[in-house]
């Protein structure tokens, strides 16, 4: 006998046709892609957001690393990793100058963007470790354009001086906006190098070691993003619901949904806008994997809970039964 699970699921965003629009190298390691959006399909985001671009193996996610003008391309910074899918074909890309070639890409997803400082002299502290600095261009961005007044401080980490490939324009922000203050900041010392070096949220603490007014965003690595939560609430005080984060993870492959086993309970997907559907399921799938089968979600995170972007609702009775 199969029993019956309802639930109600946000339908997924759909899929938009881009074009490459310009595509360059900062340094060795990171590339400048622009992709134009045709006026049809136009997309709409806040500062902070990000997109998924779609490959038959699954997504690649990456932020939007300027604020949203009206049709103005999408900007991302995209760091070329070895033997990865998506960098291999920049590469190729690169080589070959593909220049309006087309792809796929969804969303926007996220909820790391901008929030109203809580008064004016409340500080707002931006931590970034290699291209999680993309968001943070957005939201820096975004806040100058909003006139704010706050002492913006943005601290970037790197391993190498050559990985601070937008330093120029931060130091030129800070000549212009006398609130706003740039410290890039290596990993470790270096004679050839007379600024600051260490870990950001130490940095970061030093100079501010009462945080209960600030506003923190945090985009990189889980690591950084996970020790300067607890680095700063605990030993600066900092409120956690004024902490703000984009975690970078690692790419997400399609999921397996071939069922082999035999269906054992009924979904019921009951979309806000649309018509119920039924599957049939085995026992021992995710919920994820099943509302995916059925084109209801893309699962770009892969279940991490990093995008903030699935709104799933369980019928009470069956709360205590999935847990």
């Amino acid at each position: 006998m199969t029993s019956l699970l309802p639930i109600s699921v946000c339908a997924t965003t759909d899929r938009l046709t881009a074009s490459i629009h310009r595509i360059e190298r900062f340094n060795t390691d990171v590339v400048k892609l622009q992709l134009s959006v045709s006026q049809d399909d136009s997309m709409s985001y806040q500062a902070g957001q990000f997109i998924a671009i779609h490959f038959p193996d699954g997504a690649r996610c990456y932020s939007m690393a300027r604020r949203h003008v009206p049709g103005q391309p999408l900007e991302f910074h995209i760091r070329l990793r070895s033997g990865g899918l998506f960098s291999q074909w920049l590469i190729q890309t690169l080589d070959q100058d593909w220049l309006g070639t087309e792809i796929e890409i969804s969303g926007p997803f996220g909820n790391c963007t901008w929030h109203a400082p809580l008064n004016t002299n409340s500080p707002i502290l931006m931590l970034a470790n290699g291209t999680g600095i993309a968001p943070l261009l957005a939201l820096l961005e975004d806040g100058l354009n909003k006139h704010t007044e706050n002492p913006v401080t943005l601290y970037w980490g790197g391993r190498h001086a050559s990985d601070f490939y937008y330093a120029q324009h931060f130091e030129h922000l800070s000549r212009i906006h006398k609130n706003f203050r740039y410290v890039p900041v290596l990993e470790k010392a270096d004679s050839n190098w007379s600024g600051r070096h260490g870990l950001l949220q130490d940095c970061a603490a030093a100079d501010f070691p009462d945080l209960k007014d600030a506003i923190v965003y945090a985009c990189g690595s889980s690591t950084l993003v996970t020790r300067a939560r607890e680095h700063l609430v605990e030993r600066c005080k900092l409120e956690v619901d004024q902490f703000h984060s984009d975690t970078f993870e690692p790419s997400v492959s399609v999921l397996n949904t071939h069922f082999t086993k035999a269906a054992s309970f009924r979904l019921r997907i009951r979309p806000i806008n649309g018509h119920e559907q039924m599957l049939m399921l085995p026992d021992g799938i995710s919920l994820m994997a099943a509302l995916q089968s059925a084109g209801w979600m893309h699962g770009i995170c892969g279940g991490r809970k990093s995008c903030g972007n699935c709104r799933v609702g369980v019928a009470k009775e069956w709360i205590s039964r999935l847990l």
